[in-house]
């Protein structure tokens, strides 16, 4: 934890990966690849949210997808302070489909980011916010908990709704 190069066993790593993806409750394995209509998708998503003037024509070509777009690439980050090594998975969006796409959406919701009362920048964020709260009663305790898989646990519909509410 903090940054620091971890050296693995390969056979260890991809025996973590493989366990991770056969998990059927978060991943399902597909047939072909869906990134070329993906990007058709977003294509023309793209063009009536311009055609409607919620986007400027710009921003439709900025976040239009490449052709060389490309499906997502799975790793893992060892997280060497959990028994066992278990792995953090991560799936890299460089060159998806949607790549660009994120970002726009990205640059537009940092301005509300702040309004959100438990967002945390980073830890010293966390830490002057914890010197600012009065005493705790006696008695209190803080408590941390440790989320398993929290962006594919989120419920796409109330997920989408809860950014409207800004």
């Amino acid at each position: 934890k903090g940054s620091a190069v971890v050296v693995m066993d390969r056979d260890r790593y991809v025996a973590e990966g493989c366990r991770q993806l056969d998990d059927s409750n978060v991943y399902l394995p597909l047939a072909t690849d869906p990134t070329p209509e993906h990007s058709k998708e977003i294509c023309a998503l793209l063009s009536r949210l311009n055609r409607d003037n919620v986007i400027t024509e710009d921003m439709a070509l900025y976040a239009s997808p490449t052709e060389e777009a490309r499906p997502g690439r799975f790793y893992l980050l060892p997280k060497v302070h959990k028994p066992g090594v278990p792995g953090r998975p991560v799936v890299s969006g460089c060159e998806c489909p949607t790549e660009r796409l994120s970002e726009l959406v990205d640059y537009h919701l940092q301005p509300f980011l702040p309004m959100i009362p438990s967002y945390l920048k980073a830890t010293a964020h966390f830490l002057e916010k914890l010197r600012a709260m009065p005493p705790l009663p006696e008695g209190a305790l803080l408590v941390a908990s440790d989320v398993v898989g929290l962006y594919n646990n989120i419920p796409i519909d109330e997920g989408l709704q809860s950014l409207t509410m800004f």
